[in-house]
């Protein structure tokens, strides 16, 4: 899904712990899949970003910037910046 915070529209999807999810979290990904990684046994989500590895929580949006580069955002931080775009 596509969102918007004046004036930048960005990629995100919502981390729910589910196939799904990671599955379209790879889609998104897949020009630079090394920088997200999957830990079954913990289902645990890891996205490299220029800070380093940071662990996504279950309900986080994984959000990509451009460059690419990919961030886990709390969803009350996300809410109070992007709208979904049209």
């Amino acid at each position: 899904m596509r969102f918007k915070s004046n004036p930048v529209i960005i990629n995100a999807i919502h981390w729910d712990g589910s196939e799904i999810a990671l599955n379209q979290i790879k889609a998104m990904a897949a020009s630079t899949p090394e920088l997200i990684q999957y830990a079954i046994a913990s289902n645990t989500l890891y996205v490299l970003t220029p800070e380093g590895i940071l662990a996504a929580n279950i309900n986080d949006w994984i959000v990509q910037l451009p460059g690419p580069v990919y961030f886990p955002m709390n969803p009350s931080i996300f809410n109070n910046f992007f709208t979904l775009a049209e």
